[in-house]
Order: structure tokens, then sequence, then C-alpha cells
């Protein structure tokens, strides 16, 4: 009897031990998987994530993204570099502290340089709206570079009468004038790139409205896809901002980010872009301003080979021009930053192209002290409409 009680324990002990087996075997086989698999996930995620992505792109793949306005993306020009003194600001903002010394620009983006001569690579391409040519890395049409001998020495524009209510002439340099409160400018608006946001940021003048964006030449800034800026609840382009409030002063410049294209393309884009503001601001007086020119050797050390002051001088007779064409005020505020040699002093930039905060100083200064009496402005211009 205790023999058969004792088998019976030891063949129920035998099923027990049976049953852990099955289950430790199952639990094994389930952990082997699991571990298994986890392995596979991993290897094939780091696959993905090491080996060189290759597709098969079409033509038009290849070609650069056009940022949503239909039309290919212009060569970056001097504005990709930061026009603060310092090295990354960040978002854009209003202070009165007292800014560093120095200016220090980002890396820039290498330009090409020399495109095929007598070819201009825009023009299988459709207008804009605007009248423009699209804005297409390839269709960098540089200056024309002839030997220094060669070049027509550049003559800033003359002044002409005196301040106060003298008769206007267009194509002259508004004269020196009595320095006016920065009151004066409450109603006034800046037009420009990233000198303007310089002009606002560390020289000083706060009063009035600014609108600059980095990299802004004057054919983003009639093109209604590039809408920058809010305004009153708005998004609106460049031009689009004089639309919202009525102005008593309108001063614009731009073209150092147009250096990549001829004079002629130029003066085709700014003319199109003043007879928009004129048409947005049509009792405001219109000051288009003289660009200051460029420290080559800076520039050069900064990578921008293809900036060089006898483009700028060649861009300013374009201002000139069309500042007597379209009946615009002139400033030539390049006057304050030209040096014995025509080149920006170098103690006045870090990269060739940007203002120390001393600098920016400079170009407040004249625009206090070269005011242009409304009474003249609009008495020449009437008499240039009844002479047509």
């Amino acid at each position: 009897m205790l023999d058969r009680e004792r088998g019976n324990d030891r063949q129920r002990r035998g099923h027990v031990s049976s049953v852990w087996r099955v289950i430790r075997t199952v639990f094994d086989v389930l952990l082997t998987a699991a571990i298994g698999a986890t392995l596979l996930l991993g290897a094939l995620y780091l696959k993905d994530r090491l080996s060189p992505q290759v597709s098969a792109l079409s033509p038009e793949d290849t070609q650069p993204p056009d940022d949503g306005s239909g039309t290919p993306s212009a060569p970056e020009g001097p504005d990709k570099a930061d026009p603060s003194p310092e090295q990354n600001p960040g978002e854009e903002q209003k202070t009165d502290e007292e800014p560093p010394q120095e200016q220090k620009p980002d890396e820039q983006e290498p330009v090409e340089q020399n495109p095929q001569e007598g070819q201009d690579p825009t023009a299988n391409q459709p207008p804009a709206e605007d009248g423009t040519k699209p804005e297409d890395p390839d269709s960098s049409t540089k200056q024309e570079q002839t030997p220094a001998q060669e070049q027509t020495p550049y003559t800033p524009p003359e002044e002409i009468g005196t301040s106060g209510k003298t008769v206007y002439e267009f194509g002259k340099a508004v004269p020196e004038s009595e320095r006016v409160d920065d009151t004066f400018f409450d109603n006034a608006v800046f037009l420009g790139d990233s000198r303007t946001e310089g002009l606002q940021l560390f020289s000083g003048l706060h009063n009035g409205d600014f609108y600059w964006k980095r990299g802004m030449n004057v054919f983003r800034a009639v093109d209604e896809n590039r809408k920058y800026f809010t305004v009153n609840g708005k998004e609106v382009s460049l031009v689009g901002t004089l639309a919202e409030k009525s102005y008593s002063a309108v001063y614009l410049m731009l073209g150092i980010n147009e250096l990549g294209y001829t004079p002629k393309e130029y003066e085709r884009g700014l003319g199109i872009l003043l007879d928009s503001i004129i048409a947005a601001q049509p009792n405001a007086v219109i000051y288009l301003q003289t660009m200051p020119p460029i420290n080559d050797e800076k520039a050069e050390e900064y990578g921008n080979e293809w900036e060089r002051t006898e483009y700028v001088d060649n861009f300013n007779e374009v201002i000139v021009r069309l500042a007597k064409e379209k009946r615009v005020a002139l400033l030539d505020t390049a006057s304050v930053y030209r040096g014995p040699d025509g080149q920006l002093p170098s103690e006045l930039t870090a990269d060739g192209v940007h203002f120390t905060s001393k600098g920016y100083g400079r170009w407040a200064d004249y625009l206090r002290t070269h005011v242009l009496d409304p009474e003249a402005y609009f008495s020449a211009r009437n008499q240039g409409s009844e002479d047509e």
C-alpha cells in the first residue's frame, strides 16, 4: 500500500515536471523570437539610416526648388551674411542697447561667377506677372568684367541748390539741410535688405516703420508670391506694405543682392519697383538712395569675389538715371561711406559689405541732414508733368 502511494506521488511529480518543461520551452521559444525580431528591426533601421539614398530623378527633380512662387530662387547675395555686429542675433528685434562694434557674417553660399558671354540665361524663361525675369541661379547674368583701365570712373551725383524751398532738380543729390529731430521720421517708412535692418537696429534711429528682409532685391519686392510681411493682419509683399498706411516719406535702398545681374536687368527691376511705390504713395516724398561702396579686400576674404565696388558704381549710375527719369528725390548715401580710394573703409566693416555700429550711425546722421522740402519736391514733380 505504501509503495503504491509512493509510486503515485512520483507519477504526479513527473506530470508537474513535464508541464513546467513544456511551459519553459514555450517561454524560451517566445523570448528567442522576440529577441530575434528586435534585432532584425534594429538591423533594418540602421541599414535605412546608414545606407546612401539612391533614386532615379527626373530632370525636373534636379532643378532648384521654387519656394512656392512658381519661379526659381535667385542667387543669394551678401544678405546671407548676418548684418548685425553679432554672429547670430536670432529673431528680428529692436534694441536700444549699445551693440558690439564689429559685424560677423554667416558663411555665404558660393555663386557662379562667369556666365557665357553674350548669353541671356533667362531668355527662354516666361516673364513673371510683374514683368521681371525669373530669378534663377543659372541666370545670374554677372557684371561684364572689363579691365580696370577701360572702366569709366564713377562720378557722384551733384548737389543742386540749397536747403529749404528751393526748386529741386531730379537726378541731382538732395543738398545738405538743417538737422531734423528724429520725430521727423515718425511718418516715414524705410524699405530694404539686411543693411536697412542694421539701420533700424544699430544706428540709433528708431522712428518710423522699417520693412526689410535679408536677401531682398528689386525683383522680390514686387513679387506678390513673396509675402514676407504681416501688416494689419495681412500677409503682403514689400511693396504691398505701402498699401496699408499713408506715409509722408519713403526711403528705398536696394541693389546689393542684385550684383549678380547686369545693370540693364537691375534698371528694369528698379524701374518697375519705383513705379509701384509712386502709385502706392502718391503724396509721399520718395527718396532713392545710392548704394555705399564695398571693401573689395574684405569681401574677397569672406568669399564674395563677385562683389566689387566697380559693380556697385555701375548700379549707382542706374540709380541716378532712374531718379531723374521717375522724378524722385536722390540721396547720395554712398558719399558718407566712400573713402579716398572710393572703397568702403575697412574700419567701418567686418565683411566688406555690412557696417559696424559706428558705420550705421553715419547713415542715420546723413538722413537727418539731407531732407527735401515737400513743396519743392512736388513743385518739381508737377512741373515735370506739365512739361510732358
